[in-house]
């Protein structure tokens, strides 16, 4: 039972982390799209670049850790 305890701590652990994470990411790209000044080739630019990479490394965290539960 102690041993279930560890990882059920280890996994709320790993799961502020991505909430923090995406948090942080989706707050960014909110400023982003407000500051971008309707330059939506430099905006879209940004997240083929930067955004939608950070969001796969997100989802595979997530899967990962739904795979060790």
């Amino acid at each position: 039972m102690q041993e279930k305890k560890i990882e059920i701590e280890n996994a709320k652990c790993s799961l502020s982390k991505i909430v923090s994470t995406f948090s942080l990411i989706l707050e960014d790209i909110m400023e982003d799209q407000s500051s971008s000044g309707g330059e939506e080739v430099v905006f879209c630019n940004r997240m083929e670049k930067i955004y939608i990479p950070a969001l796969d490394l997100i989802l595979c965290a997530t899967s990962d850790l739904l795979g060790r539960m």
